[in-house]
């Protein structure tokens, strides 16, 4: 059993068939990383939509543009920021198969993505999405993004690395299916801070290099991530952190 297998558990060893797993797998995400990228994404749910409906995994009503729209929710341990990262993208397909539109979140909202010149970025089939260092949100083109954001990115992935802990304003947390407690944020956010870096601002590689994610039904990541979290949160008194930062804090309040 290889290394990324073992860290998804039984995830890794589902098996999911039929047409529509099919034409997921067909059209998912390449995603493009930052050289420097340390949280690669380790698995996504799909769910198709054919008419307007409610996400079953975000905030946002789908309508489909043209016959159906698949939903891919990439799922990443950590955000340079916090543990538990949850993005997505929207694939709108016509009748024959064609891409038609590509949509994709970014810092909560939900964007079209298309390159400088206007054109989908698509190929053979598969939308081509750059990640932001650290965060994970999607751009359609590197430059771009740079140019925008790349101040702001730097400083989330240096000085601002950590600033929120452990996630917990997620449909998870909410629904009460993982907690974590006050020294638990700590931890994260220090060991976050020990991880934080420059972005190179090169994306040579992409999801495919590293060995791709697992791509399974939703429901089958819906029941997954719970379990992940409480695994990542009990893992961190056994990282190398100095816990006595938060011990100070709480003596100093």
């Amino acid at each position: 059993m290889n290394g990324r297998v073992a860290t998804l558990g039984d995830l890794g060893s589902l098996r999911a068939e039929g047409a529509e797993t099919e034409l997921a797998h067909a059209h998912r995400p390449l995603l493009r990383l930052d050289d420097a990228e340390p949280f690669p994404p380790l698995a996504a749910g799909f769910a198709i939509y054919r008419e307007t409906a409610q996400s079953v995994s975000s905030k946002f009503q789908i309508e489909p543009v043209a016959d159906c729209v698949i939903e891919y929710a990439i799922w990443y341990d950590w955000d340079i920021q916090h543990l538990y990262d949850l993005e997505h993208v929207w694939l709108h397909l016509d009748a024959y198969g064609q891409v038609v539109q590509v949509e994709a979140s970014r810092h909560g909202s939900r964007l079209v993505m298309q390159r400088p010149d206007g054109a989908l970025p698509v190929e053979a089939g598969r939308p081509v999405l750059f990640l932001e260092p650290g965060k994970h949100a999607h751009w359609a083109d590197g430059e771009t993004m740079r140019l925008e954001a790349g101040e702001r990115i730097d400083e989330m992935c240096g000085a601002l690395a950590g600033q929120r802990g452990i996630h917990l304003s997620n449909r998870f947390s909410d629904a009460g299916l993982f907690h974590a407690t006050e020294e638990q944020d700590q931890l994260a956010r220090t060991q976050l801070q020990n991880w934080r870096f420059a972005p190179s601002w090169s994306f040579t590689r992409t999801s495919d290099d590293i060995g791709d994610y697992r791509l399974v039904p939703w429901p089958a990541l819906e029941a997954w991530v719970p379990t992940r979290v409480k695994h990542l949160i009990s893992e961190l008194s056994k990282h190398d952190i100095d816990s006595l930062s938060f011990q100070q804090s709480q003596a100093e309040t």
